[in-house]
């Protein structure tokens, strides 16, 4: 199997992920390839390749920029297609709003899977021990989930995705974001950072 695998990872959970799923699809005999989901995108989508998806949910759907990309992807003609996303909490149904909304594109979704990693937000104090155990349980999952890919037996969760639907009209018309960047400012540790400017050379938003 030739994996094509686009990936949005704003703070590295997502990445991450990624990277174990694509590790163990290789260790499998597969073939997986990389692409980062940004401002410009160019599908690779040669022969009988899969697709792969991967991202963070955020408020029960995604981020303009993954929506934008999902809904840029060429016609599927049944070509096969798997999701990987993260999460802080709950995508409260999410991954069916997703198989929707690819059905739609052509593609045939053959599994999905949610991720619970550390939050990357409201952290005053940063809870090391928790956040571990959140990552370890999180990389033997998507060990898991490749292993699922790779023989066939993956499946693409269904959730009710009534929440999501409404969800992801706030996001794309960016109210939501607006809103959210109010309660949540970006802050930035200057005791850290060195100003080397890699945040916005490497940000796809």
């Amino acid at each position: 199997m030739k994996v094509e695998y686009y990936v949005f990872s704003g703070t590295g959970n997502t990445l991450k992920i990624a990277r174990e799923v694509g590790r163990r699809l290789e260790e499998k005999g597969n073939e997986v390839n990389f692409h980062m989901i940004g401002k410009y995108n160019s599908f690779r989508m040669s022969g009988d390749s899969v697709i792969g998806l991967a991202f963070p949910i955020a408020f029960f759907s995604s981020y303009p920029l993954v929506l934008r990309f999902i809904a840029s992807l060429p016609e599927g003609k049944g070509r096969r297609i798997f999701m990987t996303a993260t999460m802080g909490g709950s995508a409260l149904g999410a991954e069916g709003k997703f198989k929707k909304l690819v059905r739609q594109k052509g593609y045939k979704p053959i599994g999905s899977e949610l991720f619970v990693m550390p939050g990357n937000y409201n952290n005053g104090v940063i809870p090391e021990d928790k956040n571990q155990a959140l990552v370890s349980a999180a990389l033997d999952k998507a060990k898991s989930f490749a292993d699922k890919l790779a023989d066939g037996k993956a499946a693409w969760g269904r959730g009710i995705p009534i929440i999501p639907s409404m969800w992801y009209k706030l996001v794309s018309s960016g109210r939501s974001l607006r809103f959210f960047y109010r309660m949540f400012p970006i802050m930035v540790d200057n005791s850290k950072c060195i100003k080397c400017m890699r945040c916005l050379e490497n940000c796809p938003a």
